[in-house]
């Protein structure tokens, strides 16, 4: 996200990992199917996206990220039509335990005057209409400056909303 930054502003480069003990697939398991047990996607290099996985969000997503040597760089003017996310979104679906892992470097984020602020986010939803959300994300907020942030909600019974966050100057690291 950006929101409120001055000048256009190259801040991420980002590798995704993600394991799993249950399953990694479009849909549940059949007898059949064998689930994959890990995939890696690593922009490092300037590997494409794998099939597995699209660039998503915002409008001007293809406009605004390059694979780069370095990896996945993102590169967002302060000013924007919409201020959307830029994401990197999986064509598959989560099912029994599992692990995911977002490494990132913060290149330059400056601190936003207003909105949610800027920064990576890792977030897992159980739908497009996030009825079920969960959130980890390193972030330069407004209000509070630089922190780790976390969020977790759901929508149908019973509603629930929790967040929170740790200061934090870390630049690189893993959500």
């Amino acid at each position: 996200m950006n929101y409120g930054l001055p000048n256009p502003t190259p801040w991420f480069l980002l590798a995704l990992a993600m394991s799993s003990q249950g399953a990694l697939c479009a849909q549940p398991p059949d007898a059949e199917q064998r689930p994959m047990k890990e995939m890696y996607q690593d922009f490092r290099g300037g590997k494409a996206f794998r099939a597995e996985f699209r660039l998503g969000g915002a409008a001007d997503a293809n406009m605004v990220t390059k694979v780069e040597p370095g990896g996945l760089r993102i590169t967002l003017p302060a000013a924007r039509p919409r201020h959307f996310p830029i994401e990197v979104c999986a064509k598959f679906s989560l099912f029994g335990d599992f692990d995911v892992t977002g490494t990132y470097e913060l290149l330059s984020a400056a601190k936003p005057a207003k909105g949610y602020g800027v920064g990576v986010a890792l977030i897992v939803a159980n739908n497009d209409k996030r009825d079920k959300f969960v959130k980890v994300g390193r972030l330069m907020r407004p209000e509070i400056g630089s922190v780790y942030f976390s969020e977790f909600w759901t929508r149908k019974p019973p509603e629930a909303y929790q967040f929170g966050s740790q200061p934090t100057e870390v630049r690189a690291g893993q959500l």
